[in-house]
């Protein structure tokens, strides 16, 4: 197995900052590159869900940065809803075989038609070590 140092191999980066959102708010997160990786951890923070909010998250997926189409669950058709959150203080993780979708990734979360969420959204990119998407061993 090959060992990684993290510290100067993983790429963390904040698509959706942390603020509230309004009922019916849609945000489209940063697209991440993932060229190079083996894998993508899609990490969601969610603070406050006020009068009976809720966060739908769908994870996105575009070839040129520019136009983003919903990704699929591996060998389906369905759409890959990354997490539905309906309480305060969450986090949610997800995943990602960068190998099975287009170059750019992103999130979109949609805040319900009633309160405000507060949530941020972080994609961390870990590149593949041998060239041959195995789950490396990590270091610090």
């Amino acid at each position: 197995m090959t060992v990684m140092d993290i510290g100067n191999s993983i790429v963390a980066t904040s698509t959706i900052s942390a603020r509230n959102q309004a009922a019916g708010t849609t945000v489209n997160g940063t697209g991440v590159d993932c060229h190079g990786a083996s894998y993508a951890l899609c990490v969601v923070n969610c603070g406050d869900l006020l009068l009976g909010a809720s966060l739908a998250l769908t994870l996105q997926e575009s070839p040129d940065n520019v136009t983003f189409t919903t990704a699929k669950k591996l060998g389906t058709t369905d759409n890959a809803v990354f997490a539905s959150i309906a309480s305060s203080n969450r986090t949610a993780i997800a995943r990602i075989n960068v190998n099975n979708v287009e170059r750019y990734l992103r999130v979109r979360g949609v805040v319900s038609v009633a309160g405000s969420a507060k949530y941020s959204v972080t994609i961390i990119t870990v590149p593949d070590a041998t060239g041959a998407a195995t789950d490396p061993e990590f270091s610090v």
